[in-house]
């Protein structure tokens, strides 16, 4: 190891923290444990968030995130003995062509690419910039086999690295009763996320009089505008919530979750409902067909309505039957495979090899 120091530059604002925060926060501790300093640095508007993370371990930095401001609050934490890492988690990547006006030179950069692109002709040249123009000792890190693919389009495979997503499951328990009627989903974007196709599928199945669709949602009042455009009515079935802080809770109280999404990178929700002991029905696209791996996890055809219902009605029936014995496989895999501890040793290793 020959860094003395960690930035973790994220443009993060999001009601809680989520597994986000709690996977910079863990590899933030074992840094500590290294005798390494690290800084989060965070927008300004951040400062108003009550996340669920103790940074006790860390230092915490807000500033306006423009280009300015950025450089001269790492730079205002650097002295010329420094050998540092810097962390760039939800900026754009040609960000690191700015970084070089940090006021010394002992730097090694990792840009985490944690969202699915439409790779094109865009890509094709900020990649092209950034292989000629970016700091040399730097590395990519895509969050699932799709996103590592476009990775590796954009800046090559010598620099691109396949990190999945980690999963804080100290938080998640199994509910030993289940509630037989409420179905889950994550709407927040509503089209991208599929609650559409979710809601079609259930108004077209046998049970739509005997279950509840949860759509929880950062924007209550959209979705309901947004439902109330493509079905004439909010459903009876329909029950459109804002996020909950205790997220397990959510799990806990339903007997399905479903993300028929259109677009994703990775289904942190989808791994959390399957360990919680929910069954999961997911759309069979890149970025989260990997996670179809976990016993448990049932998959169907994307935008295909009749499969989704009926999956939907089969999950209805089957919703007691091995529930305990398929939920000890799954979180059996879940820990071996999306821990906290793999997620930072893994990224350590990048750390180490710049």
């Amino acid at each position: 190891m020959d860094y003395n120091k960690v930035f973790f530059i994220c443009d993060y604002c999001a009601d809680y923290g989520g597994n986000f925060l709690a996977s910079f926060n863990f590899l933030a501790t074992k840094l500590s444990l290294r005798g390494v300093k690290v800084y989060f640095i965070f927008p300004e508007k951040a400062k108003r968030k009550s996340w669920e993370i103790d940074f006790s371990n860390s230092n915490i930095l807000y500033c306006k995130f423009n280009d300015k401001e950025l450089i001269d609050t790492i730079n205002n934490h650097l002295t010329k003995d420094d050998h540092v890492i810097i962390h760039l988690n939800f900026l754009s990547s040609l960000f690191l062509l700015k970084l070089k006006k940090l006021r010394i030179t002992n730097i090694k950069f990792v840009f985490h690419q944690h969202m699915a692109v439409n790779f094109g002709l865009k890509q094709i040249i900020k990649g092209i910039i950034l292989r000629l123009y970016a700091p040399k000792r730097l590395a990519y890190i895509g969050v699932s086999p799709e996103v590592y693919k476009d990775v590796k389009k954009e800046v090559g495979k010598g620099k691109s690295y396949l990190v999945l997503n980690a999963i804080d499951t100290s938080r998640l328990k199994l509910s030993d009763s289940i509630n037989t009627s409420n179905i889950l989903i994550f709407g927040t974007d509503y089209e991208r996320k599929g609650v559409d196709i979710a809601i079609e599928a259930i108004q077209n199945s046998d049970i739509s009089h005997k279950c509840k669709l949860l759509i929880v949602t950062h924007n209550v009042m959209d979705a309901r505008k947004l439902v109330l455009a493509q079905f004439g009515a909010i459903p009876d079935f329909v029950k459109i919530l804002p996020p909950v802080q205790n997220v397990e809770k959510l799990y806990q109280k339903s007997f399905l979750f479903l993300s028929p999404s259109r677009l994703e990178a990775f289904g942190y929700a989808v791994v959390e409902a399957a360990y919680s002991g929910s069954q999961v029905i997911i759309s069979d696209i890149p970025g989260q067909n990997i996670l179809s791996r976990i016993p448990g996890i049932k998959m169907v055809q994307p935008e295909n309505i009749n499969q989704l219902k009926l999956k939907i009605e089969k999950a209805y029936v089957n919703k007691y039957n091995n529930r305990k014995k398929t939920n000890k496989e799954a979180r059996e895999y879940i820990d071996n495979h999306f821990s906290l501890e793999y997620w930072a040793n893994r990224v350590l290793k990048i750390y180490d090899s710049l």
